[in-house]
């Protein structure tokens, strides 16, 4: 829930809490920004070494006894452009 307030109050999607854009945000507003943001690092951080080595261990151990692996996410490839069309000529 702090996360949705925080980005209501920083972000486009709260109008009725934005505040007045005049004036920089206030310290406590910074202070709230600062935690969470470590909350944040620290979280990600988390998940970056779980995602690394606990993942792959699990899996190693699920295929060796034979057992169904732990699916994993791959980075997103750039998207294929189609090659543009050349307009009909008949029109």
């Amino acid at each position: 829930m702090k996360l949705i307030w925080l980005q209501a109050e920083s972000g486009v999607s709260g109008s009725d809490v934005s505040g007045n854009s005049d004036f920089p945000p206030t310290q406590p507003e910074l202070d709230v920004h600062d935690l969470l943001f470590k909350q944040l690092e620290q979280s990600r951080w988390e998940f970056d070494e779980l995602y690394a080595k606990a993942v792959p261990a699990f899996n190693d151990a699920m295929k060796a006894k034979g057992y169904i692996q732990i699916m994993t996410v791959k980075e997103p490839e750039e998207p294929r452009r189609e090659p543009e069309k050349e307009p009909d000529e008949d029109l």
